[in-house]
């Protein structure tokens, strides 16, 4: 009978360890989830404010376009175009109003 309590009472002592340590260890997940959502809240925050959006510069993938007699169809190369505008595209009833203007058309006769 001596012998079966002090396997019980080991037994209960080994089982309250257990659930102990399980305890604890839940409590320090709800500790560091907490700190994760509570305390560190504004830092996490600004940084899925910067993370939000992203520019990725992607070249397209193209090559030659070749005919069947292998003569080259369309090449790919950068091109650049140079354009004046002298008035914003936004002034077209400006544009309008000076379009006849005698200034207007001496400049055009004297540039040619």
């Amino acid at each position: 009978m001596q012998n079966y309590t002090q396997e019980r009472q080991s037994k209960e002592t080994r089982y309250f360890v257990l659930v102990s340590l399980a305890v604890a260890g839940f409590a320090l997940i709800t500790v560091g989830l907490l700190n994760l959502q509570i305390v560190d809240h504004s830092n996490f925050l600004k940084l899925a404010q910067e993370n939000r959006i992203r520019l990725e510069v992607m070249r397209a993938p193209r090559g030659a376009i070749y005919d069947r007699n292998g003569e080259l169809l369309a090449d790919n190369y950068p091109s650049f175009n140079i354009v004046f505008r002298p008035l914003p595209a936004e002034s077209k009833p400006m544009l309008m109003a000076i379009s006849g203007s005698p200034l207007l058309s001496r400049l055009a006769t004297s540039t040619g």
